[in-house]
């Protein structure tokens, strides 16, 4: 059984970067559960919505507002 989900943007550039991000139990429950639904890894999914907010990000100029003290 190959591998579903979304390709690789670039599949000669594989993740080398590794970050540590606490979530809570509820938001892990999710990933897996969104991870078993679309046959992937709970990294893969971590990694597509990553590459969503910084798409959604730079058309927007930017999701969070800045204030400025």
């Amino acid at each position: 059984m190959g591998r579903t989900g979304r390709p690789r943007l670039d599949a000669a550039a594989p993740a080398e970067r590794s970050i540590s991000v606490r979530v809570t139990v509820e938001q892990q429950r999710e990933l897996r559960k969104v991870a078993a639904e679309n046959r992937t890894r709970v990294s893969s999914v971590i990694r597509e919505a990553v590459d969503e907010y910084v798409s959604d990000y730079r058309e927007s100029g930017g999701v969070f507002r800045r204030r400025r003290r």
